[in-house]
């Protein structure tokens, strides 16, 4: 039985795992695919280390187990086909009842698979599916092929590149062990009658993203082992693939599958057209994918209800969300970005993760989800703390499985981190990730693609309104669609050349002396009336022919003289609209008549400074009014303005 090790950090998306780990089993994840620029520019900080030291031990590990191939594990059970050749495996979830068999004796093993009625049990695993094991040698082979052709990045032996060429060889190529590219008997459905294989059985070659990560190694490494011959029979294999998987009915129910297995298929073929160098093809692809199947896949809340409805919850929502995360690096190596592209209910993938996370495995095996963990920490960051919460808990042995060391970064890079005796606190504040918008083109329906040459691609944007006069480009009398003008039409006048306009002569230093020594006899004489005499600017007097500080201050006396001449002419409500803003305020909240002041000092502290003839003035204005009637409405009037003079008030309440 593998021994399944809790890994968290990644190397580009691989696990790294302590050394004192390696010589156990290595451990097998659903699905990835690994960016060969990043793999070869090897630009590794020292905290891979291990993660490098690990990989290396698994291709070691794995090469004493290949190679692989489909017609030598079966154990020699041949498909319904007979051809050897032919891809063969048992549905996994489908389990025999015999009750109607009608045997009187035991049945032996071959007679229950073509004589009982199979009923499914979803999540329950049959094992005796393991007698025909095409799907786990299929599953070792693409992890030798990533693993050997990460290991010939690292450090460049042909040991490695060598070990993948053989394996690709063996199950695709050698005319005595290939496969036939077709999966017309996987996940067969045993039982009486005919015997084909059902949509589900597609999902077995999952790992093919990881087989061409590794091909991709090795042709942009330029591997002398791998040479154009090799390459072209795998590309002739791909291209005979998936031409059954884009036809064939099989194939095209899988395709339409709302699940995980839908989402693997995705995965499957847009790895696929990236071997064949079938960039469109590998875009067209995950851009159906992710406009389509993937909009119903998450919640707002990021749980996946198609998972979710399962027996083994936990499982399938990690077993999807590894495909979705797959896709998504799978669309970034071919020129789009679909990390941020949100469902019909509004979830992404990153709330798919963060819902994950708060679901107990219970029975299930929690490190299904680690390298999710460190995959979207790593392409969104973790600003709540959440990955990292979940990282210690397994560091600590919280979760109930094997201790580790390793932890990841939110860097781009997906580089691990060996924890170890080091700290465990941060030395700078969290930084946001880049704001990505989302591309409204992704999701339209309306949108149409049309691949044109030299890798660029034209998008038509229908009009999304009926002509209008605020039209530039859909209103019929727009000026971008009128027709063009004659050729004999006469041109627009020209503008008027201001370059050329000459510049203001120099003033001579006669012209500046002459003007100072006439400011210097006559003060009075503005700067207006220099400017203009001497053509230039009053700033320019200002600055060449300055008064001195005597004349200046007894300029400003003279206008001061002549300011006040004027206002003596005013009349009483002039004087009273130029009063200073805060005196007329002051009078209206104090409820103090309005009347211009004869100097600057304030009424009321020339009446405050005198309260006895205050007091009598205006006893003397309130006698003639005795007889009015309005004595008690002036006397609140005088007291509510002069209040805090108490003999004012005093003589009021005596009149």
């Amino acid at each position: 039985m593998r021994v399944q090790l809790t890994l968290l950090s990644l190397l580009a998306g691989l696990p790294a795992v302590l050394s004192f780990y390696i010589n156990t089993k290595y451990t097998a994840y659903a699905n990835d695919f690994v960016d060969p620029n990043y793999a070869l520019s090897k630009s590794f900080n020292e905290t891979t280390a291990v993660a490098q030291q690990t990989i290396v031990q698994w291709a070691t590990l794995l090469n004493t187990q290949g190679p692989w191939a489909v017609t030598t594990s079966k154990n020699s059970i041949s498909a319904p086909s007979g051809d050897p050749h032919d891809y063969l495996s048992w549905a996994p979830y489908w389990w025999p009842n015999c009750d109607g068999a009608g045997n009187t004796t035991a049945l032996s093993e071959e007679q229950i698979w073509t004589t009982c009625s199979y009923e499914q049990r979803d999540g329950l695993f049959n094992p005796d599916v393991r007698d025909v094991n095409n799907v786990g040698a299929f599953d070792d082979l693409s992890n030798a092929v990533l693993y050997n052709s990460l290991a010939w990045a690292i450090n460049g032996s042909s040991v490695y590149s060598s070990h993948v060429v053989t394996y690709i060889k063996t199950w695709f190529l050698d005319p005595a062990t290939k496969m036939n590219p077709n999966l017309n008997f996987g996940q067969v459905q045993r039982g009486p009658g005919d015997q084909v294989g059902s949509h589900t059985g597609v999902l077995d070659l999952k790992g093919m993203s990881m087989i061409v990560s590794g091909v991709l190694i090795l042709r942009i490494g330029k591997a002398p082992e791998w040479t154009a011959d090799i390459d072209n029979q795998l590309n002739a294999w791909a291209w005979d693939y998936m031409s059954w998987l884009e036809n064939n009915p099989i194939a095209l129910k899988e395709r339409a599958a709302t699940n995980n297995h839908g989402s693997f298929y995705y995965t499957q073929l847009a790895a696929l057209k990236i071997l064949v160098g079938d960039t469109a093809g590998a875009q067209g692809a995950l851009r159906e994918y992710f406009s389509t199947l993937y909009l119903d896949q998450v919640a707002a809340d990021g749980e996946q209800p198609l998972e979710a409805s399962r027996t083994r919850p936990y499982h399938y929502r990690a077993y999807n969300l590894a495909a979705m995360i797959t896709n998504a690096r799978l669309a970034s190596y071919v020129g789009f970005q679909a990390w941020n592209t949100t469902t019909n209910a509004g979830g992404t993938i990153h709330a798919a993760l963060d819902f994950s996370l708060t679901v107990s495995p219970d029975n299930e095996a929690a490190q299904e989800l680690y390298p999710s963990i460190a995959a979207v920490a790593s392409t969104y960051g973790d600003p709540q703390g959440n990955q990292h919460a979940v990282a210690r808990r397994v560091e600590l042995g919280v979760d109930g499985h094997l201790d580790m060391s390793t932890m990841f970064s939110a860097s781009k890079a997906r580089i691990p981190l060996q924890l170890g005796l080091r700290r465990t606190y941060a030395t700078r504040l969290p930084e946001k990730p880049p704001m990505r918008h989302p591309d409204p083109l992704i999701n339209n329906p309306a949108a149409v693609v049309t691949p044109l040459s030299e890798d660029l691609t034209f998008i038509h944007r229908p009009p999304p309104s009926a002509p209008t006069p605020f039209s530039y480009t859909t209103n019929p009398s727009s000026p971008l669609l009128r027709p063009a003008s004659p050729a004999d039409a006469p041109l627009p006048p020209t503008l008027k050349d201001t370059s050329a306009a000459p510049k203001p002569p120099r003033m001579s230093d006669a012209k500046i002396a002459e003007m100072r020594a006439l400011r210097a006899s006559n003060p009075k004489l503005s700067r207006t009336f220099l400017a203009q005499k001497f053509e230039c600017t009053p700033a320019f007097v200002s600055l060449m022919a300055p008064l001195s500080h005597p004349a200046q201050r007894d300029n400003l006396e003279l206008r001061d003289r002549a300011h006040a001449e004027v206002r003596a002419q005013w009349g009483e409500k002039k004087l009273i609209m130029n009063e200073p803003e805060s005196y007329q305020s002051d009078c209206l909240r104090k409820d103090i008549p309005l009347v211009p002041r004869p100097s600057i000092t304030s009424t009321r502290s020339h009446f405050a400074s005198a309260p006895d003839r205050l007091t009598a003035t205006i006893t003397a204005l309130l006698v003639p009014l005795r007889d009015a009637g309005v004595r008690g409405i002036l006397s609140r009037y005088f007291t509510a303005g002069f209040g805090r003079v108490n003999k004012t008030a005093t003589a009021l309440a005596d009149f």
